[in-house]
């Protein structure tokens, strides 16, 4: 059918999971927008393999403003919906998402009756009318009810009770009982109390089951709902309906059963409900042969049972677990090996209708079990023309349109059918060979702009040389072969080839300074590291050891471990200074942190007497942070989760992507770095910290704050003042106009509280006086009466 069906939808997305490389994949469309709460739960990394995750999705006007920011799209959508598509079905709501009564349903939209939870959507049968089957427990909300009404309710029992008495409690929203009856047949039941509650829960007694393929569990239904003002004799009235009514409606189900028998051609299916009344008087029939014995109080003489062994027989699996199915094709999320396993959806030649659910059972009985999120976390579907999608009132549309191109459609009692089958042998049915997603098709990929990093050219020649580090590898193919295993190779191969470079200066260093070294393990170290950058996997983590004697985590693929794993060093002439300078006991501020490379240097050279005040204000980083301090015992490190500035408070903190982690900032991000999302963070001074802690001393102070330096020695000038510590810090100009301030400006804030400035030199990578255009990306702020803290051979600079 591929000339008229232009998009397989299920092959597609079969594609993008066979090529996924994340630990879990999650199937969706493009016209889903995530709730804040939702995004939160995933950020929290607390999946497990062995679910399958589902949510309710919340149908909001088509009027979203596409060009916002996420957080007044978002808004838009809570305030203006149009529905709700749960595990019973789809409903309408008002736009904030409370619950109304559609205009055809059990009760009218002035009523101020409306359904809560445990009902399914109005259904409607032309002999019968409107109705809404209830679960066990169903609610009714009741809004400002007329003074001294009843409520009446016109129901009866469902196929789930098995032909008996339906026993029904009605309990108040607060939990208490208010009635109890039991009932046969279609009744009317007429509650009056002196004051009724905001809710009312309609719960049936007993051991229900689906006695069809569908999987829903009928308890009873509900015809009508209504207030009587009339004046009530009792406070729970219990009646059937009319004689006229009876005879109405057995008159009105005689010629659906003409119709159906006239139409339904040589073999047609008839479901007649059978209430515990009429089951008695049928077998009163049988047993008496008929309405002459029954007049003549004749019994048919029934044989005594054998005394043979019995057989006990098995009730049959009719339908499979009543799993959220409902518009599963925009939100489900399961593990990658499970997806697998699996083989991905079904890749029928039909229209993508229903093809979703198979999947679900398949997930379901193949040991992902159904999880549903649970609100406050919600998808918001923006709503399209009726016809394009599935929508209730755009059903009959868009099945026309699909039946006049001839395309096929997966019908959903075939696709509960299979569910049961599943269901018997608590196992899938998979329906795909091995070459799934197209497997065999070399696809070109193509990386869309977003918050990762541009991908860089990966060194192919290096292959066999990495393969032969990591058993994991020996059946790697390169390139087009991808998954967990061989990115657990590549981090077994990683810890081998981890190097750290001497503790000396490096004249001229730079970021790049041994990107291009042609050694062979440098190639592999940047080919790794590449593949991980290229990948999006910044999380991939590596131990490696360095300066004295500590060990560091690092994650492959982000900017600090680039010149850390492929080039052994970091900011190398800066380390060499601190380990001049740093002294037992001295006290070190190390003003944002990061993953704390500067804070563990820092305590192996202070020592068990000196201390370490590691400010950092972003989660991810502080986390990081706090791995790195626990991973070396360091009992002299405390990490402080807050951000340095000139007053205390609370601000937002622009988190940086994974690729670009440690640019996180409170101004802007600069150029080539993406935003992933924002923080609240609590903000101090300098100052007040030191101040609230007690110190007596602060000796060095390390400044990488993305341009929020000035701001940072603004709030210490108490402490610069008194304590005159050393500084050391960065000097970026594109950094610091993002948060009002320069360069220029910096210096000279520094030189008004009498320090003096020092310069990284680029011939010999150690500091000297930075005199006129002599600068370096980081610099040094010395007070300018201790001379001594320069370090012995450097050229300290003139006073």
């Amino acid at each position: 059918h591929a000339e008229n069906l232009a998009l397989y939808q299920m092959i597609a997305k079969n594609v993008g999971i066979r090529r996924a490389r994340g630990r879990f994949i999650l199937a969706t469309n493009i016209d889903i927008l995530f709730s804040d709460e939702l995004a939160a739960f995933l950020g929290r990394q607390q999946l497990s393999e062995n679910r399958m995750y589902r949510i309710d999705r919340h149908d909001a006007m088509s009027d979203v403003p596409a060009g916002a920011p996420i957080g007044e799209q978002l808004a838009y959508c809570r305030n203006h919906l149009i529905r709700v598509n749960r595990r019973e079905g789809t409903f309408q709501v008002a736009p904030d998402g409370g619950p109304v009564m559609s205009a055809n349903d059990v009760a009218t939209v002035e009523s101020g009756i409306l359904p809560g939870e445990g009902w399914f959507s109005p259904e409607q049968f032309g002999p019968v009318g409107c109705f809404r089957w209830a679960q066990g427990s169903a609610e009714i909300l009741l809004k400002q009810p007329p003074q001294g009404a009843a409520l009446v309710v016109d129901l009866e029992p469902g196929p789930a009770t098995g032909g008996r008495p339906l026993d029904l409690r009605i309990v108040s929203g607060a939990g208490g009982d208010l009635a109890r009856v039991t009932i046969e047949s279609r009744t009317r039941l007429r509650l009056s109390l002196p004051t009724l509650p905001e809710s009312l829960w309609f719960r049936a007694s007993g051991t229900f089951a689906t006695v069809t393929s569908n999987p829903r569990t009928l308890c009873f239904r509900v015809f009508g709902l209504e207030w009587d003002t009339g004046v009530g004799a009792a406070p729970v009235v219990v009646e059937g309906p009319p004689r006229t009514e009876k005879a109405l409606t057995a008159w009105r189900s005689l010629q659906y059963l003409i119709a159906k028998l006239a139409d339904g051609g040589p073999l047609v299916p008839v479901t007649i409900p059978v209430s515990p009344r009429l089951r008695r008087l049928l077998k009163a029939y049988v047993e008496h042969r008929g309405l002459t014995g029954m007049i003549l109080g004749r019994k048919r003489e029934v044989a005594p049972p054998m005394a043979s062994a019995t057989l006990e027989v098995v009730e049959p699996v009719r339908a499979p677990e009543f799993l959220h199915t409902n518009g599963c094709g925009d939100f489900t999320l399961i593990a990658r090996e499970r997806w697998f396993d699996l083989r991905g959806y079904p890749e029928f030649d039909v229209f993508s209708m229903n093809i979703d659910s198979v999947l679900c059972f398949a997930a379901h009985y193949a040991g992902a079990r159904e999880e549903v999120l649970a609100e406050p976390m919600r998808i918001y579907h923006i709503e399209h023309g009726s016809g394009s999608g599935w929508t209730p009132e755009g059903q009959k549309l868009l099945f026309e349109r699909i039946a006049a191109k001839g395309i096929p459609i997966l019908d959903n009692e075939l696709v509960l059918e299979w569910g049961a089958q599943m269901r018997r042998l608590d196992s899938p049915m998979l329906f795909n060979h091995a070459d799934w997603g197209l497997a065999s098709l070399d696809l070109k990929e193509t990386a869309p702009a977003g918050p990762q990093a541009s991908r860089i050219d990966l060194d192919a020649a290096v292959i066999p040389s990495v393969r032969a580090l990591a058993p994991e590898l020996s059946e790697w193919s390169g390139l087009a072969q991808a998954g967990p295993e061989i990115e657990k190779g590549l981090l077994a191969a990683a810890a081998s080839l981890t190097y750290t470079r001497p503790l000396t200066p490096y004249p001229g260093w730079r970021f790049d300074s041994d990107w291009d070294n042609p050694d062979m393990e440098s190639r592999m170290r940047r080919f790794i590291w590449t593949y991980f950058h290229n990948l999006g996997k910044c999380e991939s983590s590596l131990r490696m050891n360095w300066h004295r004697g500590l060990t560091v985590q690092v994650h492959l693929g982000n900017d600090l471990s680039r010149p850390l794993f492929v080039g052994g060093c970091i900011e190398p002439n800066e380390f060499a200074f601190l380990n001049s300078v740093l002294k037992e006991g001295m006290v070190f501020v190390d003003a944002g942190a990061n993953e704390g490379l500067y804070s563990l240097f820092a305590a192996r050279c202070v020592g068990p007497s000196g201390r370490v005040f590691s400010f950092e204000p972003s989660q991810r980083e502080l986390d990081r942070l706090s791995c790195n301090i626990q991973l070396n015992s360091l009992d002299n490190v405390r990490a402080v989760q807050a951000a340095l500035a000139e007053t205390p408070g609370e601000t937002e903190l622009n988190i940086a992507c994974s690729a670009h982690a440690g640019h996180n900032t409170l101004g802007r991000l600069i150029q080539q770095v993406q935003l992933l999302r924002t923080e609240t963070v609590s903000v101090q001074t300098l100052d007040g910290f030191v101040a609230e802690a007690g110190l007596d001393r602060v000796d060095l102070v390390k400044l990488d704050v993305e341009g929020a330096e000035r701001r940072v020695l603004e709030g210490s000038r108490r402490v610069l003042r008194k304590m005159r510590p050393t500084v050391l810090f960065e000097a970026s100009e594109a950094a610091l106009q993002g948060q009002g301030s320069s360069v220029p400006d910096l210096l000279e804030f520094l030189r008004s509280q009498e320090y003096s400035l020092l310069a990284f030199d680029s011939r010999s990578g150690r500091p000297v006086a930075a005199n006129g255009e002599i600068r370096s990306d980081n610099m040094i702020a010395i007070p300018m009466e201790r001379p001594e803290i320069f370090p012995k051979d450097c050229a300290a600079p003139s006073v």
